[in-house]
């Protein structure tokens, strides 16, 4: 893995068949150059209401292989808001400070990369772990993991906090509770564990908030059998899926929004954060072939029992 700087403030991690780029400077506008984001700057809405349309463009932000072309739009891993039972706020974690950027190569095969922000008095802590492609018929990989802190001194009931990850406009799949490989509904579609785990969706200020930015689009709930996402197999791609997989205690939710996004939601195990409360949560990305439920089974027990580095 090599690591170097680039002219736009980026930081490259480069492995023997690629290299991607990260961002931790908060609204650079020279990161449009390879993200094909823009800037989004809070902005009034007919109703008088704050908006913010897109991100910060904190996070992974160009990528491409050897022998492919860049992925034309992509914004990984990106912060958004977060959400509890009476939260009345909106996008916090996007306008809040980028601390202690740290990217460091160990001096073998991995770089690491960190940083945190505190919204709401909740301190959230962003690791990421870039390997090379743990299996030759893989592409790139790399194991993001997040921390959550209550910093407050009350208990934060139901809460939530949501991450982007937006690409160009193209059909997502998901692992439904059936086990079959389905394509991900236009419009505002969520999957989470179970029934129960989605009326709770459907009650909470994450629906309000779907709801608020819905325009013409259908909200729909699904229930998945493991939290995971998958591209269209896409040339940038090197012919192969992007794989999203989320660890299951700490996942509240797969998203996808108007087909230009595989965005996932962490929650505490509990459900609840209590005063001075943390809890970790894990999100695989993998470039791989992913034809068939048995080779999706296959990334998800890698993933599971840490077959591949975690």
């Amino acid at each position: 893995m090599r690591l170097s700087p680039t002219a736009r403030g980026t930081h490259a991690i480069a492995w023997p068949g690629g290299v991607l780029e990260l961002n931790l400077v908060p609204m650079s506008a020279a990161v449009l150059e390879t993200s094909g984001v823009a800037v989004g700057y809070t902005r009034m809405r007919e109703d008088d209401s704050l908006y913010l349309p897109v991100a910060d463009l904190v996070g992974i932000t160009a990528l491409q292989l050897d022998g492919s072309p860049k992925v034309p739009r992509i914004l990984w891993d990106n912060r958004e808001h977060h959400f509890w039972e009476g939260f009345e706020g909106s996008f916090e974690p996007r306008n809040v400070v980028a601390n202690e950027p740290k990217v460091e190569s160990t001096g073998g095969a991995m770089i690491r990369a960190s940083y945190y922000y505190i919204a709401n008095h909740v301190k959230t802590t962003f690791h990421w772990e870039f390997t090379p492609p743990a299996e030759p018929r893989y592409r790139a990989n790399w194991t993001t993991t997040i921390e959550v802190e209550n910093r407050t001194k009350r208990e934060l009931p139901g809460y939530l906090q949501f991450f982007a990850c937006y690409h160009k406009v193209a059909e997502n799949h998901y692992w439904d509770s059936s086990s079959k490989i389905l394509p991900c509904a236009d419009g505002g579609f969520t999957a989470t564990r179970d029934a129960v785990a989605n009326e709770n969706l459907r009650k909470s200020p994450y629906h309000t908030h779907m709801d608020r930015y819905r325009e013409r689009h259908v909200i729909s709930y699904q229930t998945y059998r493991h939290p995971v996402l998958l591209s269209r197999k896409e040339d940038c791609f090197g012919g192969l899926r992007h794989v999203t997989m989320s660890e299951p205690a700490t996942c509240a939710g797969i998203v996808t929004w108007n087909s230009q996004a595989r965005d996932y939601m962490i929650q505490p195990p509990s459900g609840n954060l209590k005063p001075g409360e943390s809890f970790r949560a894990r999100i695989r990305h993998v470039l791989a072939p992913a034809e068939s439920v048995q080779d999706v089974e296959r990334l998800w027990r890698e993933f599971e029992t840490g077959v591949l580095r975690v």
